[in-house]
């Protein structure tokens, strides 16, 4: 056996000490699970609130974020404005739908015929003795003249809509002479003349409506034949517009209908914007509409553990609360000149 003499130097088993004490240890991160959250360096006086506030905000946009990953991997989503509309598919990919436009907007345009007349009238209270008042009207009949001419051309609506859509516009010129001739009008002859076009704008109105909703349905069906493995029986709509969000918008109707959504949104949001939402606004409409469906779409479990009732989070939280505190206040006593 080999035998080690100490003639070997101080420093030398110095060294060999430490190596071997070395080897003996084990360095080693801590694990994730021992680490303790550091509090937030806050004045308790100033700040409590703004640190609940931002940490809620925090936490909130961490799971919008994540449930919106997961709400895009799980099932199909549409983003639909006005004439259009985009799949956003489970796999990412998007896939954009233009509406053939031409005959909605003939139908649409010609509608306004006599809106536009009453715009006309409405600033002088039909007081049309002025030189301003008879200068529009005589500029718009004009305009009305051409279309008259126009619509005779038109290819893409048949011969019974050309003719409604002509006797809408000779009526309405009719009328325009009528107030240029005379120099007068009232709001009961317009009213007469309205009554008398009425029934013409109605079916106009129809016939739009028709061309949306059967232009719509055919490609959700030609899209639904052509991603067979899409979720779609779980399929999410968000509709934006830039308008207030009328009770009976065509299109968000047609998705209710569609999905057989009851009148609070569960897979149909509409979703209002304070600004156009074409050109360049279209993309950053269609991020903040998609962040207001995930919303919705997250808050239905939350909703009915804190509220016991899945929609209460789309609606104003302290709405039921103030509902009941009117009740107990009685009627109001506004109009009775008492505070």
């Amino acid at each position: 056996m080999k035998k080690y003499h100490l003639q070997k130097s101080i420093p030398q088993l110095s060294l060999i000490i430490i190596l071997i004490v070395l080897s003996s240890c084990k360095i080693s991160k801590p694990a994730v699970k021992d680490l303790k959250p550091i509090a937030s360096q806050i004045s308790v006086e100033d700040d409590w609130q703004n640190a609940l506030k931002s940490s809620f905000r925090h936490h909130y946009k961490i799971v919008v974020n994540r449930h919106a990953k997961k709400m895009h991997a799980n099932y199909p989503v549409i983003t639909q404005d006005l004439l259009n509309m985009t799949l956003i598919r489970s796999n990412e990919e998007k896939v954009r739908f233009k509406m053939d436009k031409k005959a909605y907007f003939t139908f649409a345009h010609t509608s306004h015929t006599p809106l536009a007349i009453y715009s006309i009238l409405y600033p002088s209270n039909f007081n049309v003795n002025n030189d301003s008042t008879l200068l529009k009207l005589n500029e718009y009949s004009l305009l009305i003249k051409n279309a008259e001419q126009g619509i005779k051309d038109v290819k893409h609506i048949n011969e019974n809509q050309k003719q409604r859509i002509l006797s809408l516009l000779t009526k309405s010129n009719q009328y325009v002479q009528k107030i240029i001739s005379d120099k007068k009008t009232s709001k009961e002859e317009f009213h007469d003349f309205a009554k008398s076009v009425r029934k013409l704008v109605e079916v106009n109105l129809n016939d739009g409506a028709k061309e949306q909703l059967t232009q719509f349905l055919k490609q959700l069906e030609e899209w639904k034949f052509s991603y067979p493995d899409e979720n779609w029986d779980e399929l999410r709509v968000v509709v934006l517009g830039f308008h207030q969000p009328r009770d009976l918008y065509a299109l968000k109707i047609f998705f209710q209908w569609l999905l057989k959504e009851p009148s609070v949104e569960r897979r149909v949001v509409y979703a209002e914007f304070q600004f156009s939402i074409f050109g360049n606004n279209q993309e950053k409409a269609e991020e903040h509409a998609l962040v207001l469906l995930t919303k919705v779409d997250l808050e239905k479990e939350a909703s009915l553990f804190l509220l016991g009732e899945e929609t209460l989070l789309q609606k104003d939280v302290m709405g039921p609360a103030a509902a009941k505190i009117l009740e107990e206040w009685g009627e109001s006593k506004w109009f009775l000149g008492k505070n």
